[in-house]
């Protein structure tokens, strides 16, 4: 006796019947399986995103203690910060003087993280130097070690003196005792730059009377991430109509008047607020 069913078969030599997946029954289990995976897939890259983001912060804040111990063994001045061509390799927290998309030495060699001022306090961790999200290689095909930059207004060491070419009237710093106006929790030293304008490790700020972003603090991970001088690390969400915006595509530059905006763009409110007070602002205010 056969079965009109064609699901249901005998089991050779048992006299029993076995079911067995029909064409049509494989196709929904499939369809059902590829609807779950497109319904995870945006659960596990924004867990991804969240991790990224977690590996950044903690960067920032292993930087901004070995800024701090810095500080500490030096009666509180900061660890000098200077544009290209001011100091010398081994002279400022920076590894190396300069960045470029080229196949540029300071990109990629590590002998020179290992002559930065931090790099004692760091145990020589090149990692943290690195935002996650930075993926985009050398002119040499090789790894950049480097994604973030200092305040520029921060580690003055080299740059009495030149305060008038770079964000005046914007306070710099020399001593973290200096910081008053903003307060520490306020100040930010360390932020990941945009390789669209990094050219060392000097993130130059804007001018309260230029708005813009001649150096642009970077949205690998969709915020920028920060160090402050409290020793604490945040990311911020860029929400005006540059820094979004800006290309992230290997050799793709630039600066200055590029970047410029409104003295209305949240973003370039922020960041000044953050960078410095102005020279006649009252203690403890932005």
């Amino acid at each position: 006796m056969h079965s009109c069913d064609d699901s249901l078969q005998a089991a050779p030599g048992s006299g029993h019947f076995r079911f067995a997946f029909t064409l049509i029954e494989l196709l929904v289990v499939i369809a059902i399986i590829a609807i779950l995976a497109a319904m995870l897939l945006p659960v596990l890259a924004h867990a991804k995103l969240e991790g990224q983001q977690a590996i950044d912060l903690a960067n920032k804040k292993q930087v901004q203690l070995s800024w701090q111990m810095y500080a500490d063994d030096f009666q509180q001045v900061m660890c000098p910060n200077a544009p290209l061509g001011i100091a010398k390799p081994g002279e400022t927290w920076c590894p190396g003087q300069g960045e470029s998309w080229a196949a540029f030495i300071d990109n990629t060699n590590t002998a020179l993280f290992d002559q930065c001022l931090l790099a004692p306090y760091l145990a020589k961790q090149i990692a943290v130097y690195k935002c996650p999200g930075d993926s985009i290689l050398s002119g040499d095909s090789q790894v950049r070690l480097r994604s973030i930059s200092m305040n520029s207004q921060m580690g003055w060491i080299y740059m009495q003196g030149l305060q008038d070419n770079y964000s005046e009237p914007f306070r710099f710093y020399t001593k973290t005792t200096d910081l008053f106006c903003p307060v520490p929790s306020l100040a930010f030293i360390f932020a990941d730059e945009t390789m669209y304008t990094m050219d060392d490790g000097f993130m130059q700020m804007p001018t309260p009377t230029g708005p813009g972003f001649p150096n642009a603090p970077a949205y690998y991970l969709g915020v920028g991430c920060f160090s402050f001088a409290d020793g604490h690390a945040e990311n911020h969400k860029w929400t005006g109509p540059v820094l979004p915006k800006l290309p992230y595509a290997y050799g793709v530059t630039g600066g200055g008047g590029n970047n410029s905006t409104s003295g209305t763009d949240p973003d370039f409110l922020w960041l000044s607020n953050h960078c410095a007070c102005v020279s006649n602002a009252p203690a403890g205010s932005f």
